[in-house]
């Protein structure tokens, strides 16, 4: 955030000298804004959804070949 809040005086800079660098200013706190929600948000949701994914087959796949649950997935209740 520092770095995207310290770019905008450059991104927002009128001058003739400044037009040349307001793109890569832009470039650059767009990547670290898409990238710190990437990693932020969407990488641990996606850890989740795979966990659960096997969390789900797992118990699915025992099922379907009709091995008994284990004692430990009755007294869990799951």
């Amino acid at each position: 955030m520092t770095t995207v809040l310290g770019l905008a005086p450059l991104i927002l800079e009128q001058s003739f000298q400044a037009k040349f660098l307001i793109p890569m200013g832009i470039a650059i706190s767009a990547g670290l804004m898409f990238a710190t929600v990437l990693t932020l948000i969407a990488v641990p949701a996606m850890y989740l959804v795979v966990f659960d994914v096997k969390k789900i087959s797992g118990h699915f796949f025992r099922w379907l070949i009709g091995v008994p649950p284990r004692a430990a997935d009755v007294s869990a209740g799951t």
